[in-house]
């Protein structure tokens, strides 16, 4: 298994393309933390895995929850070893419609939250 012992923290890892990487990651191997703002959904990934796999809530607009979810993951686990920034979301209907508070949001989140959550995670080790 190529990724065998290693600790991996996925970043919008409750669905989707996050959610296949997660699947993937346990196959090969890996611990997952599986990060996301829908915390239900994170949960119901990582039921999927059992021991290998745990939910942790992640806001990536905000650096508290950054780092809470990074003391999470090392705490349980001693370290990180793989860091997956794929958290996203773009609603570009929301400009359309008028609501340029959603569409900033989103482009913060793309903007921002890779940045911080680098910066949290290489704080980590």
């Amino acid at each position: 298994m190529k990724l065998e012992d290693k600790v991996a923290i996925v970043t919008g890892g409750a669905r989707g393309i996050g959610a296949a990487i997660v699947d993937r990651y346990v196959a090969e191997g890996a611990r997952v933390a599986v990060a996301d703002v829908n915390v239900a959904e994170a949960q119901e990934t990582a039921a999927r895995h059992g021991e290998k796999a745990f939910a942790v809530a992640l806001d990536l607009t905000q650096f508290a929850s950054i780092e809470a979810a990074v003391e999470s993951v090392v705490g349980r686990w001693r370290g990180i070893d793989i860091l997956v920034n794929n958290a996203g979301i773009f609603d570009m209907g929301a400009h359309r419609r008028g609501h340029g508070g959603k569409l900033r949001k989103g482009v913060r989140r793309q903007r921002e939250g890779p940045l911080f959550h680098t910066a949290g995670n290489s704080q980590a080790g």
